[in-house]
């Protein structure tokens, strides 16, 4: 289908190929053809499969290229679409986790060479890897394997955001990366999380408010002064009136009653309230800068800390989360930002250096209780490190 709606066509007027019976030109054009869809979409992994080579007399424009061939080299390589490079036979593309050439688009007749590699590039596409290579790189088909439930191309772009960003977080090791993709692909859900926000939608009989809910405590030594109109508030202690789920209001429960945005709404402006410099529950800014993003970032003062760091570090990116916490989520490349930020300013690169393959699970433990303080299901967390790190390494 590619090849029949490609611009590029089999044979040219008044040459004779004797290439082109064999179906090998419709080959070269469906090769091409994906390269230069993935190329438009800047992607940076490409899964190569038999056959992806060819050889045949194509026309490119109004110019005829009399043996145009596309070789590969590796058992189904997987290549990086944007690394592609003018050479004197034609174009080369590396692997997405390599410098090996593993790709070669060759024109093979000499005359006016320089012409037709000239058409195929622009046939192709001026994109090209803007970004340096990741020092360790990662590719869709790796995460696919790490995270099976998650869809091939948002693997895809997922690996793409890791790639060119991973090395100013110093991300850069197959330990570091495992552990990252353990702790950020388990709070994301896969990084299928709808719009990365934290859900405050929960029944009566749901397990969470035997678990952190009812039990939660507050988490900073000194919470805004009388912001709930009492003196309670040391660190610690236990930040509600609540002992079961038979305690809690109506209106922070999900039910018919209650529908799930209100609910929602009404209980996480309630937990959050006066710590990270939160205001009340009437505030909403509970609700309003709950986790979101590849990490969960949560209270209004990482919001403030990570706007202010993205204004001077990453400006082209930049965006008021401030005012719009929910772009966190809904703009893919903040979104992984924001997880790779917090990553790094917790320190837990230096705390990954420390858990080597093999680990146990408690000293696993250590990792997983700064990014969720009751380290809650920390047994999966430890699973997908473990898959990950068989797969980078």
């Amino acid at each position: 289908t590619a090849a029949a709606k490609s611009s590029i066509k089999c044979g040219c007027d008044g040459l004779i190929d004797y290439l082109t019976g064999d179906g090998n030109c419709q080959s070269v054009i469906y090769n091409l053809e994906l390269l230069k869809r993935d190329i438009s979409k800047n992607k940076v992994s490409h899964k190569l499969n038999n056959p992806a080579g060819g050889t045949g007399q194509v026309k490119v424009g109004e110019v005829c290229i009399d043996n145009l061939q596309i070789r590969f080299y590796g058992d189904n390589p997987e290549i990086n679409p944007l690394s592609k490079q003018k050479t004197q036979e034609g174009i080369d593309f590396s692997a997405a986790n390599s410098s090996n050439i593993v790709l070669n688009v060759n024109v093979l007749d000499k005359s006016e060479k320089d012409k037709k590699i000239e058409a195929v590039w622009g046939y192709l596409g001026d994109k090209t890897q803007k970004d340096h290579q990741a020092t360790f790189p990662v590719t869709g088909t790796q995460l696919h394997k790490i995270f099976p439930d998650t869809p091939q191309d948002r693997c895809d772009e997922v690996a793409a955001l890791l790639n060119k960003y991973s090395d100013k977080f110093e991300i850069n090791t197959p330990l570091r990366m495992a552990h990252f993709l353990a702790q950020t692909g388990f709070e994301s859900s896969g990084y299928t999380a709808n719009k990365g926000a934290e859900s405050g939608c929960y029944t009566s009989t749901n397990s969470s408010w035997s678990g952190w809910i009812a039990r939660k405590t507050w988490a900073e030594p000194n919470f805004i002064n009388g912001c709930l109109g009492y003196s309670s508030g040391k660190k610690g202690t236990k930040k509600f009136p609540w002992n079961s789920v038979d305690d809690v209001p109506n209106k922070y429960i999900c039910s018919k009653n209650n529908p799930k945005e209100t609910a929602e709404k009404n209980l996480l402006s309630y937990l959050y309230q006066c710590e990270g410099d939160n205001g009340d529950e009437e505030s909403t800014d509970g609700y309003k800068y709950r986790g979101h993003g590849w990490i969960q970032l949560t209270w209004k003062k990482q919001y403030v800390q990570f706007n202010n760091w993205m204004k001077t570090y990453t400006p082209d990116d930049f965006k008021d989360v401030v005012d719009n916490s929910d772009l966190i989520g809904e703009d893919k490349t903040i979104d992984a930002i924001s997880g790779m930020w917090y990553w790094q300013t917790r320190g837990l690169n230096t705390t990954a250096d420390t858990l080597k393959e093999g680990c146990s699970l408690e000293s696993f433990k250590v990792l997983t209780k700064i990014i969720n303080s009751a380290a809650l299901d920390n047994d999966k967390r430890k699973e997908i490190f473990d898959k990950a790190i068989q797969i980078l390494k």
